[in-house]
């Protein structure tokens, strides 16, 4: 193997000026170093840095809100403005943990553990957010009233952040004539789109297979005018219509 630059424990980078060997910082924003040499003298001030380990460090028992203890396992964070650099403040860039405690307000040199940031080639709460929204199903409910005793009960199957679901999902969805999620039979209820696939309570509690769009419309016939109300539920998650007046003219 010809195309190995350096062992990633230890490193020759690019840092700041007038750093010197044993100052903490962080590089890129994203990798914490300590330094292990004095950075050279003309731009871009290259040294030798460490790049995994634990340091004695200078740290101030300081957050965002004032005083505030290390602890072991404390997360520690690096801000160039501040003396000493190190300290809990989240506002700066995050350099490691802590592995001794100090008195809330104190500074004191203990052991910190460089621990780099997640980087763009990290899992980030963003990229699980994005990756598990069609895995979360919910529904969206409408109804509309067709004046001669149905009413038409639109789902459709949607992912986390909204967006129409292109699948077909099993619903489960029933009817009552009090808003108690209890089951109260109609005269009829048909699915188009979508499929009734399966009654627990004929023409009140039924399983719907909505079509390739995550979408179903179920025909609820109340026989004459009167409110009802319906619910759906997939995966557990069960949601409400609200009062739906049939009205027949």
């Amino acid at each position: 193997m010809k195309n190995k630059l350096q062992d990633g424990k230890k490193l020759y980078l690019a840092t700041a000026e007038d750093a010197e060997s044993g100052d903490p910082m962080v590089l890129g924003g994203f990798l914490p170093v300590v330094l292990s040499t004095d950075a050279a003298a003309a731009s871009p001030y290259k040294a030798a840095v460490e790049t995994e380990g634990i340091f004695d460090l200078s740290v101030e028992a300081v957050d965002d809100d004032g005083n505030s203890a290390v602890v072991l396992g404390d997360a520690i964070y690096y801000n160039s403005g501040d003396d000493p650099v190190l300290t809990k403040k989240s506002t700066g860039e995050f350099y490691g943990v802590a592995t001794e405690a100090i008195s809330a307000g104190e500074t004191d040199t203990i052991g910190v553990m460089l621990r780099p940031k997640a980087g763009l080639g990290a899992v980030t709460a963003a990229m699980l957010a994005s990756a598990m929204a069609d895995q979360v199903i919910n529904l969206d409910l409408s109804a509309t009233d067709k004046t001669d005793g149905t009413a038409d009960l639109a789902i459709q199957a949607q992912d986390a952040a909204g967006n129409d679901l292109a699948e077909n999902v099993l619903v489960r969805v029933w009817v009552g004539a009090a808003d108690d999620f209890g089951v109260d039979a109609l005269t009829g209820i048909t699915a188009d789109p979508g499929t009734v696939v399966n009654s627990h309570t004929a023409n009140g509690d039924v399983d719907v297979v909505t079509d390739e769009t995550g979408a179903a419309t179920l025909a609820l016939d109340n026989n004459g005018a009167g409110s009802v109300y319906a619910w759906a539920s997939v995966a557990g998650h069960v949601v409400a219509s609200g009062e739906i007046a049939i009205t027949s003219l």
